[in-house]
C-alpha cells in the first residue's frame, strides 16, 4: 500500500470513529481488568441474592405445623403449639414462633414456652441422609419445672420407655448419647426465666434472667447461667441468688462440672449430676460453702428475738429424688455468736429432708466449758405446725467469765455451771415456746456453801471476798456461789419449781413464776449468817439488773421470809424480817423483826421492833439501802421511837457532837432527810439523865432537827 493509501485509510478510521462514538484503542480496559470487574459484579449480586434469601421467610402453612405439633406431642406425651412454622428461603435454616408445651393438666402454666426458635441444618449433611443441626437460638422463653406430693412431677418423658420392651434404659441412653453427639453443634437459649417450684415442702427458685449455652467439643458441654433469682424457702425470708454453671453431657447425664453460688453475697462451690431421663433425679456435691450467720438468721428466724454473729463453712450432700430431697453434711465456725455470746470452735451436721430439718452433734466451747445442741423442725411439708426444738447441754461453764462476756454491772459470781435447757415452739412462733431446763452451779475448789441443810459452816477471814465492800461506782463485786434451779417455760410464764443458790453466808431458797422478767411473783426464804455479805450480794444484783445500788452498813444473822414482786430490772421485794446481833449506824441494836419491802434500793420497815436488854427501839418508814444515792434521793424518811434506849447510841447513829448527854431515852421522833444531817423533829424523856458533867432526875425536851442547813444539828426546845 502507498504512503497515500495508508493515510487515507487512517483518516477514513479516525472520520468514523468520531462519527459512531467508539473509543480510541488507548481507552479500552486490559482484559484482567475486565474480568476482574466482571466478578465482582457477579459476587455483589450472590451476596445479595444470598441476603435476600437468607431474610426473606416462608410459612410451612398449617398442615405441616399441625404434624410438628402431633410428632413432638406424641414424642413427650404431652400438648404442644406451635404459633408458627417457617423457612428463610436459604436452605437449611427453619423457625418456631410462639412455642408451648403444656403442664400436667388442661388449665395449668405451660411447663415451657418461647417466642422464636430459630434452627440451622446442615444441608449438605441432609444430602448424604443425616440430620446435623449446625445451631440452635432460642429467645425470649420460659421454663416452670413443678414438683408435687406422691412422687408428681411436671418434666416432660422426653425419652418414652415402654414396659415390657426388650431394650433396657442403658440400651436408651446409648442411642441418645449418639444421637445427640452426631446432632448438634451449638444451642443458645437467652433472654429466659426459669421458676421452679417444689409444692410439697414448699420452696420455690424464681429466676427472670436464665441462658444456657451448650457446645459440641470432644464431648457436649456449656454453661448455665440464673442472675437475680429469687430463693424461698417455705415461709421463710426470700434470698436473692446467683448462678453460673459449667456442665458436660453424659448421654442424658447432665454433668455439673462447677457450680458457683452467690445466695445474697455468700459464696459456694458445687458439683453435680442430673439425671434428665428419670427427671427428678440430682445429687449435687457441695465442695464449700461460706455462710454468713447473720443472713441465715434473718432468712430463716427473721421474727425470733435474737441475734447472731460470725461466718462459717458447710460441705455435704443435696439430693432431689422422685418424692423428696435431702441435705445432709457438717458445719464449723470459729467466730460464732449468739445474743453476742461467744461459742468458739462450732461444728455438728445436719440433715434436711422433705418432712424435717435437724442438727445433730452439735458442740463447741463455751467460756472455758463444753457445748452441746441438737436442733429440729419437724414435721414439714404438711398442713399440721411444725415445731422447733432446741435441746442444749453445758459443763463446766465459768460463770464470771459468762457474767463479763455478758457485760453485767456490779456483779461477778464465781463458779462453775452445768446443766440443761430444753426449748419448743411453733415454726413461725416463737412467742408460743415450752420447754424446761436445770441448772447447777459448784463454787471454786475449797469454798464451802451455806446450803438448805447446812448451818453455819463458813468462818470469815481477813482476806475473806466478804470483806470487800461494794459500791456501783466501782468494779464488780466478786462471790463464790452455787446452787441448783429448775424451771419449765411456758408461752406466758417461767415457772420456778423449788431452787435454790448460796454463798458462804447466805442461802435462798424460792420458786414461783416470772413472765420472763415482768409481773413476777417468786416466793423465798433468804438464811443469813452476816447480814453485811447479804447485802452486799443483794446489791450487786440490783446493780446488774439495771437498778444502780450502794451497799448499806449492817451486821448480823437473821432470816427474810418473803416474795418478789413486777420486773427484775426493777423488782419490789416484801417479807418478814427476823434478826439477831444487829449493827447499823455504828450501833448494836440486839435483835429485831419487822415487815419489810426492799423497792428502787429503798427499805421500807413496817412495825420494826429491835430490842437489846430492856431497850426497846420502833421504826416505821424508809430507809435508803445504801447512800449516798445515785439519784440524789433523800435517804430516811421515817418515824423513830424509843424506849429505855441509851443517848448515846442516838448520838452515835446520827454522828452528833457536843451533846454530853447519858441517860435512857423514851419518847419518838420523825425524821427524813439525809443520814448524816437529818430533818426532823420529836420530843423525849430522858430517865436518870447525866448531862455535862451533873445528874439530873429527869429531863424532857421538844427536839429540832436542823439538817444540813445553815446550822446543822440538833435543837432542843422546852427543856
Amino acid at each position: 500500500m502507498t504512503d497515500e493509501s495508508t493515510k487515507h485509510s487512517q483518516k477514513t478510521s479516525s472520520d468514523d470513529a468520531s462519527v459512531t462514538g467508539a473509543k480510541p484503542k488507548w481507552f479500552v480496559l486490559p482484559r484482567w481488568l475486565r474480568r476482574y470487574t466482571r466478578r465482582s459484579i457477579l459476587l455483589s449480586f450472590a451476596v445479595g441474592a444470598a441476603l435476600l434469601v437468607s431474610l426473606v421467610t416462608v410459612d410451612l402453612g398449617p398442615a405441616v405445623r399441625e404434624r410438628a405439633e402431633a410428632a413432638i406431642s406424641a414424642e413427650i406425651d404431652r400438648s404442644v403449639h406451635i404459633g408458627r412454622l417457617g423457612t428463610y428461603l436459604l436452605p437449611g435454616h427453619f423457625f418456631i414462633e410462639d412455642l408451648v408445651i403444656e403442664g400436667l393438666s388442661l388449665g395449668d402454666e405451660p411447663f415451657f414456652t418461647s417466642e422464636r426458635t430459630e434452627i440451622s441444618v446442615s444441608w449438605w449433611a441432609l444430602l448424604r441422609g443425616e440430620v446435623l443441626i449446625d445451631s440452635v437460638e432460642i429467645s425470649g422463653w420460659k421454663m416452670l419445672v413443678e414438683s408435687f406430693s406422691d412422687e408428681l412431677h411436671n418434666f416432660p418423658e422426653f425419652v418414652q420407655i415402654e414396659s415390657g420392651e426388650e431394650e433396657s434404659v442403658e440400651d436408651t441412653v446409648s442411642e441418645v448419647k449418639q444421637f445427640m453427639v452426631t446432632t448438634l453443634s451449638f444451642l443458645h437459649a437467652h433472654d429466659g426465666e426459669f421458676i421452679y417450684r417444689d409444692h410439697s415442702t414448699p420452696w420455690s427458685v424464681v429466676s427472670p434472667d436464665a441462658e444456657l449455652i451448650l457446645t459440641k467439643g470432644e464431648t457436649y458441654g456449656g454453661e448455665f447461667s440464673l442472675d437475680g433469682t429469687t430463693l424461698q424457702i417455705m415461709s421463710f425470708e426470700p434470698m436473692i441468688a446467683d448462678m453460673q454453671t459449667t456442665y458436660e453431657l453424659d448421654g442424658w447425664f447432665v454433668d455439673l462440672t462447677k457450680i458457683n453460688l452467690f445466695i445474697d453475697g455468700v459464696e459456694s462451690a458445687w458439683t453435680g449430676r442430673v439425671d434428665v431421663l428419670s427427671w427428678p433425679e440430682q445429687i449435687y456435691n457441695i465442695v464449700e460453702s461460706d455462710i454468713d450467720l447473720p443472713l441465715m438468721k434473718e432468712v430463716f428466724f427473721a421474727g425470733d428475738p435474737f441475734t447472731v454473729d460470725g461466718d462459717g463453712k458447710f460441705i455435704g450432700t443435696w439430693h432431689i429424688f422422685d418424692g423428696g430431697r435431702e441435705l445432709t453434711g457438717s458445719f464449723q465456725s470459729e467466730n460464732a455468736t449468739l445474743n453476742d455470746l461467744a461459742f468458739p470452735e462450732l461444728d455438728g451436721s445436719l440433715v434436711w429432708t422433705v418432712d424435717r430439718f435437724e442438727i445433730l452433734d452439735g458442740t463447741s466451747r463455751f467460756y472455758d466449758g463444753d457445748f452441746e445442741f441438737i436442733f429440729e423442725m419437724e414435721p414439714l411439708g404438711v398442713e399440721e405446725p411444725s415445731m422447733s426444738v432446741l435441746e442444749t447441754r453445758y459443763k463446766g461453764v465459768d460463770v464470771t467469765a459468762f457474767a463479763e462476756a455478758w457485760g453485767l454491772d456490779g456483779v461477778r459470781p464465781d463458779g462453775r455451771a452445768t446443766g440443761i435447757n430444753l426449748l419448743r415452739w411453733p415454726l413461725v412462733d416463737f412467742d408460743q415456746i415450752t420447754g424446761e431446763g436445770r441448772l447447777t452451779v459448784t463454787p471454786p475448789d475449797g469454798v464451802l456453801l451455806m446450803g438448805p441443810l447446812l448451818p453455819a459452816i463458813a468462818e470469815k477471814n481477813s482476806d475473806s471476798y466478804a470483806n470487800v465492800p461494794f459500791s456501783q461506782e466501782v468494779e464488780p463485786w466478786y462471790f463464790p456461789f452455787g446452787g441448783e434451779v429448775a424451771y419449765t417455760l411456758e408461752p406466758e410464764w417461767i415457772q420456778i419449781q423449788p431452787s435454790w443458790l448460796a454463798t458462804s453466808y447466805t442461802v435462798a431458797e424460792f420458786e414461783g413464776r416470772t413472765s420472763y422478767g415482768d409481773r413476777s411473783h417468786i416466793p423465798f426464804q433468804i438464811d443469813s449468817l452476816d447480814w453485811q455479805e447479804s447485802d452486799r450480794v443483794l446489791a450487786s444484783i440490783l446493780t446488774a439488773f439495771g437498778s444502780p445500788t450502794n451497799e448499806f452498813t449492817v451486821e448480823g444473822i437473821g432470816q427474810v421470809n418473803g416474795v418478789l414482786l413486777g420486773e427484775f430490772t426493777d423488782p419490789r421485794i416484801e417479807g418478814l424480817f427476823t434478826g439477831e446481833s444487829i449493827r447499823a449506824w455504828n450501833v448494836e441494836w440486839g435483835s429485831g423483826s419487822g415487815v419489810i419491802a426492799v423497792e428502787n434500793s429503798y427499805l421500807d420497815i413496817e412495825e420494826g421492833l429491835f430490842v437489846r436488854g430492856s431497850a426497846e427501839l420502833h421504826l416505821d418508814g424508809r430507809f435508803a439501802l445504801g447512800f449516798p444515792r445515785p439519784d440524789g434521793g433523800e435517804e430516811i424518811n421515817a418515824t423513830v421511837g424509843m424506849v429505855s434506849f441509851p443517848a448515846p447510841n442516838v448520838r452515835d447513829a446520827f454522828e452528833l457532837e457536843g451533846y454530853d448527854i447519858e441517860g435512857l431515852i423514851t419518847g419518838e421522833m420523825r425524821l427524813y432527810g439525809l443520814y448524816s444531817g437529818p430533818s426532823g423533829f420529836g420530843h423525849v424523856a430522858l430517865d436518870d439523865p447525866f448531862a455535862y458533867g451533873e445528874p439530873f432526875d429527869s429531863a424532857s425536851a421538844g427536839l429540832l432537827f436542823e439538817g444540813s442547813g445553815v446550822r446543822p444539828g440538833v435543837r432542843i426546845d422546852g427543856l
